[in-house]
């Protein structure tokens, strides 16, 4: 049996384990799930030398505290946290030795949203005191696969790309139902900047700004994957993301790529985005 490589002391506002992408249950409806931010997510797990989608943690906003219980290297991309090691401030974006007993912490998030904490050897899973699905809580024990020579060796060889965290255009591609739609409503929706709402979360990004004078009598609902944006007859803009339902019942004005769900991934509540739609 995997001993546990780490304890959960404090959650933060919502810390969960994310790993690749699951479609086995996606016709039964279950969401695909995976990192709200997968390039971020990717570049942690190659700082640590883990394969790309390795699980890892994902932190919103209040990072946890965290006990190591033994020696290990983690990394720490994406959103840009105060982050200290026994009281000592370390980096974002670099391999990082561990000692047995360390607790890391987290401070304020500067820039972003979410960050990626990935653990060398990769997560396998957590021990849930309290049996809350998907976050974790307090008290939680975490549990790595064990570490490979060929990971070690992939740690050398690091290059970071520039980072997706300062962009507000979100660029759209044209969605399924916008023939339904005129050609007046879509020089609105070039015009409009759009606000991220509080209720934003891993199953949809709510965006405000819009003002809809004409929306479908009647719509079918219809399949959804993340990246979906649908329009609501009070003109607000539901982005589904990773954790999202696979049907939906509002017209899918467009649809966003992988990068660009990326960068939305890391807008607060309270940001301004503009959508550049092609």
């Amino acid at each position: 049996m995997h001993k546990p490589i780490a304890q959960i002391l404090k959650a933060g506002l919502f810390t969960s384990i994310q790993g690749s992408p699951s479609f086995e249950l996606v016709e039964f409806g279950v969401p695909l799930t995976g990192p709200m931010d997968s390039y971020s997510a990717q570049k942690a797990n190659k700082l640590v030398g883990n394969p790309l989608q390795s699980p890892l943690l994902e932190l919103t906003l209040t990072g946890p505290q965290i006990k190591f219980l033994r020696d290990c290297k983690i990394a720490l991309c994406g959103a840009h946290f105060e982050c200290f090691l026994d009281e000592k401030l370390i980096y974002t974006n670099e391999l990082i030795e561990i000692p047995k007993g360390s607790v890391l912490s987290f401070g304020t998030c500067i820039a972003g949203c979410r960050a990626y904490l990935a653990f060398e050897g990769g997560l396998l899973k957590s021990i849930n005191t309290n049996f809350i699905p998907g976050q974790l809580i307090k008290g939680d024990l975490l549990l790595a696969a064990p570490v490979t020579t060929s990971s070690l060796e992939k740690i050398k060889s690091i290059a970071l790309e520039e980072t997706v965290m300062d962009k507000n255009e979100i660029i759209v591609q044209a969605g399924p139902d916008i023939s339904l739609f005129d050609s007046e409503l879509m020089q609105q929706l070039k015009k409009i900047s759009f606000r991220v709402d509080a209720v934003s979360n891993r199953m949809a990004y709510v965006l405000h700004g819009a003002d809809i004078d004409f929306f479908p009598d009647s719509f079918i609902s219809s399949p959804t994957l993340p990246g979906t944006i649908q329009l609501t007859p009070s003109g607000q803009l539901n982005v589904l993301m990773r954790d999202c339902q696979t049907v939906g019942g509002y017209p899918r004005i467009g649809i966003l790529d992988e990068d660009m769900m990326n960068c939305l991934a890391q807008k607060k509540p309270g940001d301004d985005v503009r959508l550049i739609w092609n």
